[in-house]
């Protein structure tokens, strides 16, 4: 016999000890129960953020936000305008959700490196004059990009990192944004697409393609 029950007491003096240990495993028990669930909740929380996040992103105001941003940087402005300053704070929060412990590391990555590499580039020219005003502007999104950077570095992933080439992109950017306007507007209006139409671009918009990882300042 493995276990020697002779003696064992389960009521009355001497059972204090089993009472104590039954009261551990209880606490114990409900401990780890506690603990999965404040788990499960706080990936339940980050994927809600996550998807709060992409529904703001592709929205009808941000994407006018966008096209305006492009459309101001295009026209040649050196300060921070209304459109710039949404953009580029969608990518500061994004990078303060990740270092804050809101959104998974990897998620951020996943879901915005892409755009927030591209729009960092198409910023970066006229970054000194912006900083002129506001020496802490986007820090968060600068020190994010660095991380997202050499994740990519060591995965082996390459990019071209010419201004030019990004330079180049923007009037793709901008002809993507106002047919996707125009779409949501069509909808809107009840406006059924007609077939055959005229022939259209195919290639994957620049705000959406694989683009270059930013240099760190």
């Amino acid at each position: 016999m493995l276990i020697n029950l002779d003696g064992l007491v389960l009521f009355g003096p001497g059972s204090e000890w089993f009472w104590t240990m039954a009261q551990f495993a209880a606490l114990t028990i409900t401990g780890v129960a506690i603990f999965r669930q404040l788990k499960a909740q706080a990936w339940a929380n980050q994927f809600e953020l996550l998807r709060q996040f992409g529904n703001d992103f592709s929205d009808e105001r941000m994407t006018r936000t966008k096209l305006t941003a492009l459309i101001d940087l295009s026209r040649g402005a050196r300060h921070l305008t209304p459109a710039m300053d949404d953009t580029g704070n969608f990518f500061e929060n994004v990078a303060n959700a990740r270092f804050h412990g809101h959104m998974h590391p990897r998620y951020a990555r996943e879901e915005f490196a892409t755009a927030g590499q591209w729009y960092w580039a198409v910023f970066e020219p006229v970054l000194p004059d912006l900083r002129r005003a506001d020496p802490t502007l986007w820090q968060a999104w600068e020190r994010w990009l660095v991380e997202v950077r050499e994740l990519d570095r060591h995965s082996g992933k390459i990019a071209d990192p010419r201004l030019e080439r990004v330079a180049a992109s923007i009037p793709e950017a901008i002809d993507y944004f106002i047919a996707r306007l125009r779409t949501e507007q069509e909808m809107k209006s009840g406006v059924i697409p007609v077939w055959p139409g005229p022939a259209i671009a195919t290639e994957t918009p620049a705000s959406e393609a694989p683009l270059p990882p930013v240099r760190s300042a």
